[in-house]
């Protein structure tokens, strides 16, 4: 037996690592039922401007000012959530208290806005949106806190990663079916019946996933799971120190920075627009590429999860970011030296087989990237426990959700200034638009040239990120003896 296996061995009994496996596959259901929500806010658009009569820029402006400002609250949220030291626990009474606060929102803003007098109305909408994000946010947060306790074992913590990830693809496939059945029935996106149907049947299925991940970490969320902050309370300056000092949480920053943008930017709805409707001039591939990747894409993260657990985030990381900057770069190659128009499903050829092939392993290796990012969140979380003596996850995660909500708001207007220079400033490349050299290096470049530049900033990150597989078995370790060693004074100091 190797000296990495036997660490292993040694760190499931030094942490006590007892979890059961239902747990772990129930638990990242609740992210799911969470992602249902922000799926509906897909179409607020439609009804803000369709049935509650917003004008289509006003409600742009709202949704993008309101996240704006509920990511400035984070910080104040992560940090009521480190200092909660309730006889209930630290997950349940946030996420029960955020799940309501979230649904109920949701339906005053779809059951109420369009009956508000106008004069009043955009001010109402606004505040029930705040509202609704500061509830979603702090679930995030609250679920996320969960993922530490469930599991100390670093091979484990990618199976709820790539669960997580595999629950949201089946999500996000039902979400567009089910919109896609359910829209025409009502007529389309101008009846208010529609969205109340969506809301009730998302609330519902929402409801049983978040309910199934609270039973999953019911008995885990106690005090004695969360360290010592009653005698070393968290403070709004130990959240700057952890900015400040965690070294590894930095440098796993710098790659949620730089691949969020990155990935944002090269799935805006008009890349995928430039590339298959316009260069290769037929946008229906896009969505036989979709439906043809599903099952394989799951497949892939079913078992990529044990490989992932087997190697170490840090190490999978790396691996599948040189096959995804790898995939970048022949991807383009064959557009650019190849006959786009060539690819066709009813006409199969050289160029078809190989985007296929080279499109899957991009998809795939883009994939498992991500995957491999997830559990390094717990283990700078730990990582901070270990280095401070306080467990503040809150801090990490509202950093986190901070950085999503800032680049959500930061890629549209990036995307939006390089296709302005190339002239489209009144409006955005349609499916009619012709192909143009300029054209064709804006979408080769926002679909996989800014993707590139984040990955080699993620391998220089990963270069010097310290939290290893073996790493952070010493660091489990470490944390389960000071545990212990604390149980038995507090046993002495009643004696």
């Amino acid at each position: 037996m190797s000296m990495e296996n036997s660490k292993v061995l040694n760190v499931k009994k030094a942490t006590g690592e007892t979890t059961p496996l239902w747990k772990m596959i129930v638990y990242p259901m609740g992210g799911s039922g969470r992602i249902l929500f922000m799926m509906l806010m897909f179409l607020l658009s439609f009804y803000a401007t369709g049935i509650a009569g917003m004008g289509v820029v006003l409600v742009g402006t709202l949704i993008t000012g309101t996240r704006i400002f509920d990511g400035i609250t984070d910080p104040l949220m992560g940090l009521w959530i480190d200092k909660t030291q309730g006889k209930f626990g630290k997950i349940r009474p946030f996420a029960i208290g955020s799940w309501l606060v979230m649904v109920a929102s949701a339906f005053l803003i779809f059951f109420t806005t369009h009956y508000i007098p106008e004069s009043f109305r955009i001010v109402y909408f606004a505040v029930i949106y705040i509202i609704y994000m500061m509830g979603y946010s702090t679930l995030g947060m609250a679920l996320v806190i969960g993922e530490p306790i469930l599991t100390k074992d670093p091979k484990k913590r990618p199976m709820l990663a790539g669960l997580s990830m595999i629950y949201t693809t089946i999500t996000g496939a039902f979400f567009g079916m089910y919109v896609a059945n359910v829209a025409p029935r009502h007529g389309g996106f101008n009846n208010v019946a529609l969205f109340h149907e969506i809301l009730i049947a998302f609330t519902i299925l929402g409801a049983v996933m978040t309910i199934g991940a609270l039973i999953a970490i019911w008995k885990l969320d106690v005090a004695e799971n969360f360290g010592d902050n009653a005698k070393n309370p968290i403070k709004l300056k130990d959240m700057f120190a952890t900015l400040k000092d965690n070294k590894p949480f930095q440098l796993v920053l710098i790659s949620l920075v730089t691949d969020r943008i990155a990935q944002n930017m090269a799935n805006h709805a008009v890349i995928g627009v430039i590339i298959f409707g316009i260069i290769i001039g037929d946008f229906g591939i896009s969505g036989a590429m979709s439906g043809i990747m599903l099952i394989p894409n799951i497949i892939v993260l079913f078992f990529g999860m044990g490989w992932v657990g087997k190697v170490g985030s840090k190490k999978a990381y790396t691996w599948t970011l040189y096959a995804a900057i790898s995939f970048a770069i022949l991807l383009p190659i064959l557009l650019i030296f190849g006959d786009p128009t060539q690819i066709r499903f009813n006409n199969i050829g050289f160029m078809t087989i190989a985007f296929v092939v080279l499109n899957f392993g991009f998809g795939v290796s883009r994939l498992l990237s991500n995957m491999c990012v997830g559990p390094m969140i717990p283990d700078v979380i730990d990582y901070e426990t270990y280095r401070t003596g306080k467990f503040a996850p809150g801090a990490i995660v509202a950093a986190q959700q901070f950085i999503d909500k800032f680049i959500a708001t930061l890629y549209q207007a990036i995307v939006a200034l390089i296709l302005a220079s190339i002239g489209f400033r009144e409006y955005l490349p349609d499916l009619d638009t012709p192909l143009t050299r300029d054209l064709f290096i804006v979408g080769i470049f926002l679909g996989f040239g800014i993707l590139i530049i984040s990955w080699l900033l993620s391998l220089v990150a990963m270069k010097f990120y310290p939290l290893d597989r073996a790493r952070m078995v010493e660091i489990q370790t470490e944390l389960k003896r000071r545990k212990e060693e604390q149980i038995a004074q507090e046993a002495l100091g009643e004696i």
